[in-house]
């Protein structure tokens, strides 16, 4: 069974609160709790996409026009907090002085789901210093230091078009939830620091949505999203074919 958007943004939310004291960051839990009661309100739709998207986008990665032409890191790296995100056992659950251990087939399904089935990871060791995500390669798991960066990005999910054979795209906003200091969550209140589009394509036989793209917009001043989601053409988990 599928993580909730509340339980996504509250392991989340427990995720940036400890990796935030452990380095000693002044974090506002009270602001912060409140903005993610906010999210709650959000459609339905527009929360599962937000979800899809959050382990890619909080890491602010170049954008790419296929899998052959992405960043293999930046696959592995949102693989691995894809497969955190949506953990509904509590074997990733974080407390601190405790590390985190991520197994490899955990991160493989993850990526099939995120990136869709023709997706191919390389495992690897990669970061730098108290950054390093490191692979074992005996034991095929990872284990992600104390110390490592959450993302800086929240999704905001603007505009939805559809197009042919189940594809869609997206227009985002990148919101950041803080300043390093306070940490807001609440998407609907803060402006995004920019916009880009995000293709992703519906599985109709497992019913999820999967990445196939991100590119870049140029946004112009004034210009505003009317999101279809509200005109009743949004995409539908159980739409029959066209």
């Amino acid at each position: 069974m599928a993580k909730t958007k509340k339980e996504i943004w509250t392991a989340v939310l427990g995720s940036v609160i400890l990796l935030l004291a452990a380095v000693g960051a002044v974090f506002l839990v009270s602001s912060a709790v409140h903005a993610v009661r906010n999210l709650w309100s959000n459609s339905s739709q527009r929360e599962e996409l937000e979800s899809v998207l959050l382990p890619v986008l909080m890491f602010d990665p170049a954008p790419f026009d296929s899998l052959d032409t992405a960043d293999p890191i930046m696959l592995l790296q949102s693989s691995i907090w894809a497969a955190v995100l949506s953990d509904t056992s509590g074997k990733y659950t974080i407390e601190l002085g405790q590390s985190l251990n991520v197994a490899e087939t955990d991160v493989d399904a993850a990526a099939a789901k995120l990136f869709g089935p023709d997706v191919k990871l390389t495992h690897q060791t990669f970061g730098e210093l108290d950054q390093s995500y490191y692979y074992n390669e005996a034991g095929h798991a990872y284990y992600i230091p104390l110390y490592s960066q959450v993302g800086v990005y929240v999704p905001r999910v603007e505009e939805i078009q559809k197009g042919e054979n189940d594809l869609y795209t997206l227009t985002v906003g990148y919101v950041a939830p803080g300043n390093g200091v306070t940490v807001s969550l609440d998407v609907t209140a803060n402006e995004p620091d920019k916009y880009m589009f995000y293709d992703v394509k519906y599985n109709r036989d497992k019913e999820y949505y999967y990445i196939t793209a991100i590119r870049n917009l140029s946004r112009l001043e004034g210009t505003e999203f009317h999101s279809n989601l509200s005109s009743g053409s949004q995409p539908q988990a159980n739409e029959s074919g066209q």
